[in-house]
């Protein structure tokens, strides 16, 4: 008799990049302060990412420090932008983590050490294209994740519109998904790959960048 198991690995697809789950919690296994660690790709209102659950040896190893680890060890799309701390993580009868068990994980707070004013005229851009699209949650900083901080997808959507706008040039949505901290969506901006470098015409894009424009605009004035 062949029992099916399903997959051997925990390869997941987000924001267009196939990662495996494994990969990123043995990267995180690798760091000092760290006795277990699962990530898992969850789904919520900003779409789907990584979310680490993380025992740890000591208080003092904290989520930021851990995700500034994790960004010198592996890519930006790889790591998880939510977390949870906790003592043990929840295991069945057979020593397999329980899945259904896994508390719900906290977006990656800021750190005070993290506030990083813009200074280049790119770094501005990115800031300003975010304050627009999150109208009265604040002034934004380059060390924030633009989901973390609340964005949704919509929000999203109205940030790359305004951006594309400021820049000359149009940004993908996929960009600020795959580089969702503002620090990293500037830098990957001024190396120039991932600008699809079509300049807007008159029209200033298609039908669909006018209406996120448009929600843009009714969601910066309605905060108001």
């Amino acid at each position: 008799m062949i029992h099916i198991l399903g997959r051997m690995d925990t390869q997941v697809k987000v924001n267009g990049h196939r990662i495996e789950c494994g990969d990123v919690a043995s990267a995180l296994l690798g760091i000092h302060g760290v006795n277990d660690a699962i990530v898992v790709a969850r789904e919520d209102g900003a779409g789907r990412h990584l979310a680490a659950y993380v025992v740890t040896a000591s208080p003092q190893t904290t989520a930021v420090a851990l995700d500034h680890a994790l960004r010198a060890r592996l890519p930006a799309y790889m790591v998880p932008r939510a977390w949870c701390l906790c003592d043990a993580l929840p295991r069945s009868a057979n020593d397999k983590v329980d899945m259904s068990r896994l508390p719900a994980p906290q977006p990656l707070a800021a750190d005070a050490n993290d506030v990083c004013p813009a200074q280049s005229p790119l770094e501005k851009h990115v800031v300003a294209a975010c304050d627009f699209a999150m109208s009265g949650t604040g002034a934004a900083h380059l060390g924030e994740d633009f989901f973390a901080r609340g964005g949704d997808s919509l929000q999203a959507m109205a940030m790359t519109s305004r951006l594309s706008h400021l820049l000359g040039r149009e940004v993908s949505v996929r960009l600020l998904y795959a580089h969702p901290r503002l620090g990293d969506l500037a830098h990957a901006l001024a190396m120039g790959g991932t600008w699809r470098g079509r300049r807007h015409r008159s029209r200033r894009g298609s039908a669909g960048n006018r209406r996120m424009a448009r929600y843009g605009a009714s969601h910066r004035h309605g905060a108001a």
